[in-house]
């Protein structure tokens, strides 16, 4: 290797530490999906969840009253029959555990006393630092504005960056040592 590549990938190194660095709240955050919705008085909306090992969601409701249940057999959910729910007047929390068979159906119930519930929901993937997202959602410090869907891909485009500067560390590194 030449003094020039050398060089260079020092240089990479460094600004991916220090982007790593400044930016190590983000980085907790990025396993997990958020999705955003509404639903009537005693209906339902549902999700089906692929994703192997133990997941969290936490169900905000923005406006009106929405409960989360789960049901590993039944895709189309109702009160009276499910594994897991939680049906609080504030932020509702279902852990999902590895051991369910997938897919994993969730249904968001809108209450009867509310005719129309406002949410969002964030599955929280296995490995991430659940207690530092909890405590973003308890704290509002997630933006309730936009759809569903550039949310999605703002997550997508963000968890790829950092894939790739994970991957380019994991080559510096490969190189150097």
């Amino acid at each position: 290797m030449d003094k020039h590549q050398y060089s260079t990938l020092i240089k990479i190194f460094i600004a991916t530490c220090f982007v790593y660095t400044c930016s190590a709240e983000d980085v907790s955050l990025r396993n997990y999906a958020k999705f955003s919705g509404k639903v009537g008085a005693g209906n339902f909306s549902y999700y089906s969840l692929q994703e192997a090992g133990d997941v969290t969601f936490v169900l905000k409701s923005i406006l009106g009253d929405a409960d989360i249940y789960v049901a590993q057999q039944k895709d189309l959910l109702n009160v009276a029959d499910y594994e897991l729910s939680s049906v609080t007047c504030g932020i509702d929390t279902v852990v999902v555990p590895a051991s369910f068979s997938r897919p994993v159906h969730i249904g968001v119930y809108g209450h009867i006393h509310h005719t129309l519930s406002k949410y969002t929901l964030y599955a929280i993937v296995n490995g991430t630092d659940t207690n530092l997202i909890l405590e973003n959602i308890s704290n509002d410090n997630f933006s309730n504005a936009g759809s569903s869907s550039d949310d999605n891909n703002s997550s997508f485009f963000s968890s790829f960056v950092w894939e790739l500067l994970e991957t380019l560390l994991q080559i510096l590194l490969e190189v150097l040592l």
